[in-house]
């Protein structure tokens, strides 16, 4: 909006000063009131208003168009001839650039969705977050405090994004606004794990006591970030083992157990056993479905059995072989029978013959059948049972 000043000549006096007159040139619009059976036209007309009103920052005009029931969930489509603003809708364009008022006015409308984003760009938290404005940021928060958990499309939240680009002051930022460390996105990864598989090299100089919430925090189940490390997807095994070390020299440890009194290895197991079952039960020409899917189970599984027997006092497992075994166990030297015990742990009846294809899983529907057929055989001559649910 804008006012036009012109300036009226006097034939008198050409020394005076010019008087000044303004002339109101806003949108003319009819007062009326809002009721629920208006047109489309009118809603279309209204939304105008609170297009215009954000766009130049226009209070008494974005007050009109929530009056008056304008859409104020407006998103600008892909073609639009405002290609800056293609896919953003009212209040992302509002975090993004404009002022302060401009946000706290489109707030004010009841129907405000302030999640709502298009496919490939990001919630308007997550833009006030990269504009660091404190102060929508802080509005943002007032308006709904559960905003800072809001998620993108890939169901990453603001501290996914801030460990992404290893911003540590901004993840510190929202560490202390009750931001949720064991959130996970589509690809199964917490914030922590974001930050770590995407620059290892160039975590350390990220991470610090400062940051060891992201680390050190539960889940409402009482989940660790060693739990949650079984969703993983798409990792690479050394990758893993890497990452479950790191977060063992913080503190964590292997034989926490969550409210459902599992280990991380426990939920590991139902979760490969699971996802084995349905690989088994269906069709030859649909094994593909579940196969990546389940090469990864087994990987992690892999890691945390590798782990566990790492850190296990094998006493027990000796004990039981040695009554399996008898006198030729008995008579090997003590180093020896506590590296048999180790790799017996690791090897258990689910994952005996995995060693024979760890590094050609090209081959893994014969790994599978063969897996399958020692499963039969060990129902007719029982090996002994080393499960970490034996511990």
């Amino acid at each position: 909006m804008e006012l036009i000043k012109t300036k009226k000549h006097t034939k008198k006096d050409f020394n005076e000063p010019e008087p000044i007159k303004t002339y109101d040139v806003r949108l003319c619009v009819k007062m009326i009131q809002p009721h629920e059976h208006m047109h489309l036209h009118d809603v279309c007309l209204y939304t105008e208003f609170l297009k215009k009103g954000v766009d130049w920052n226009d209070i008494p005009l974005i007050q009109k168009g929530i009056a008056w029931k304008g859409n104020v969930n407006y998103t600008y489509t892909s073609n639009s001839s405002l290609w800056h603003m293609a896919n953003l809708n009212l209040i992302q364009i509002a975090c993004g650039e404009k002022e302060y008022d401009t946000v706290k006015t489109l707030l004010t409308a009841p129907d405000i969705n302030v999640n709502a984003c298009a496919q490939g760009i990001s919630p308007a938290f997550h833009l006030a977050l990269l504009r660091e404005n404190e102060s929508i940021f802080n509005l943002l928060m007032q308006h709904d405090p559960q905003i800072i958990h809001a998620c993108d499309e890939n169901g990453c939240t603001a501290l996914h994004i801030t460990c992404w680009s290893h911003d540590a002051e901004k993840t510190q930022f929202l560490l202390k606004e009750g931001a949720r460390t064991t959130m996970r996105n589509d690809n199964g990864e917490t914030p922590v794990a974001v930050a770590y598989f995407i620059e290892p090299l160039t975590f350390d100089s990220f991470y610090s006591k400062k940051l060891k919430k992201l680390v050190l925090n539960r889940d409402k189940n009482h989940n660790t970030q060693l739990h949650l490390a079984i969703s993983l997807k798409n990792i690479d095994c050394k990758k893993l083992d890497k990452y479950i070390n790191f977060l063992l020299t913080q503190g964590l440890s292997l034989w926490s157990r969550n409210k459902k009194n599992k280990l991380p290895a426990d939920l590991a197991y139902k979760k490969y056993i699971a996802l084995y079952k349905k690989y088994i039960n269906q069709d030859k020409l649909s094994e593909t479905i579940y196969y990546n899917d389940l090469v990864q189970k087994e990987m992690i599984l892999h890691s945390f059995l590798r782990f566990n027997a790492s850190q296990t006092q094998y006493a027990l497992f000796i004990h039981i072989l040695q009554k399996y075994l008898k006198d030729n166990f008995g008579n090997t030297i003590k180093e020896l029978q506590n590296h048999i015990a180790g790799i017996y742990y690791m090897l258990n009846k689910e994952t005996l013959i995995a060693h024979k294809y760890k590094y050609n899983f090209q081959y893994y529907n014969n790994y599978l059948d063969d897996k399958h057929k020692i499963k039969k055989e060990l129902l007719i001559k029982p090996e002994p049972k080393f499960l970490w649910s034996a511990l």
